[in-house]
């Protein structure tokens, strides 16, 4: 069986050895021959994405047509250590309510349960009720997502996407706006009861990652960084990863987030939460 299996630049390198025929020198050859930067300069013109052209040069060496039988992903969370995800992982909708009865755990000395069902009903006016609503209310956003390199899941900052390490994007909703409502520091409290965790599963191939995965080891192996042309994304449209599908669930190492003291104002919250931050 032949996977796509981008944890590690070896493994990628592996991974593609096995579904291109070509091996690690023959890539990093073609990588040192090609400067994308220079020829889009050149080539202004020129109708198709720097993962396009780097594959492109790649096919020139290959001696197999790309043809494999399992991409392996990497869903980005922060949940409690004890969290095997034995249900699988479950699209928003699923886990919503679970979502409610765990922070309330960590509330329920600020509230009773009347006023967190109230709460939960009408989170107010802030901005981020809003983007809960958005959420919960479309199943267009209930994924479950992941990436196909695990390396970008340390690099949010970097390729300007959300931490999802740090905290699942509704969670945070969720608590700026009881935190507003109750100047209680509940997100503050979630991340000590929680840890940062990536779940590894695989699903059938698709089009387009190999191509991606040759665009990661390009840029790893000229020094670029990453970008979000080195990586794309698993979508799961409602439907749950089963359990079977799970490689593997781990928490890595992450440092926590700082933190400043909370406030119950609308503008120091949003400027609290800018300040939040993760590395490596």
């Amino acid at each position: 069986m032949k996977v796509l299996d981008c944890e590690t630049i070896d493994s990628t390198y592996e991974s593609l050895e096995q579904i291109l025929g070509a091996e690690r020198s023959q890539l990093e050859s073609v990588f040192e021959s090609v400067d994308v930067e220079s020829f889009y300069e050149e080539n202004r013109s020129y109708p198709h994405p720097p993962e396009s052209l780097i594959f492109s040069e790649v096919r020139k060496v290959a001696t197999l047509p790309a043809f494999y039988d399992r991409t392996y992903w990497f869903h980005l969370t922060r949940t409690a250590p004890s969290n095997n995800f034995e249900l699988g992982i479950l699209p928003l909708g699923q886990y919503l309510d679970s979502i409610w009865s765990f922070l309330f755990q960590l509330a329920r000395k600020r509230v009773s349960p009347e006023e967190w069902d109230k709460f939960r009903r009408k989170m107010g006016p802030h901005h981020h009720a809003g983007l809960y609503w958005m959420k919960a209310k479309d199943a267009m956003h209930w994924g479950p997502y992941a990436l196909l390199t695990r390396d970008h899941a340390f690099k949010s900052e970097e390729i300007g996407n959300h931490d999802y390490l740090g905290a699942p994007e509704i969670v945070e909703d969720i608590c700026i706006c009881f935190s507003e409502r109750y100047e209680f520091d509940l997100l503050g409290a979630f991340m000590r009861k929680t840890r940062p965790c990536i779940v590894k599963f695989f699903d059938g191939p698709r089009g387009d990652c190999v191509p991606t995965a040759v665009y990661h080891l390009y840029n790893s192996y000229r020094g670029n960084g990453c970008s979000t042309q080195c990586n794309t994304c698993y979508d799961g449209e409602g439907t749950p990863v089963t359990p079977e599908r799970i490689m593997k669930v781990e928490f890595p190492k992450y440092r926590k987030r700082r933190r400043k003291r909370v406030s119950a104002d609308a503008a120091s919250w949003d400027e609290h939460i800018k300040q939040l931050w993760d590395v490596v």
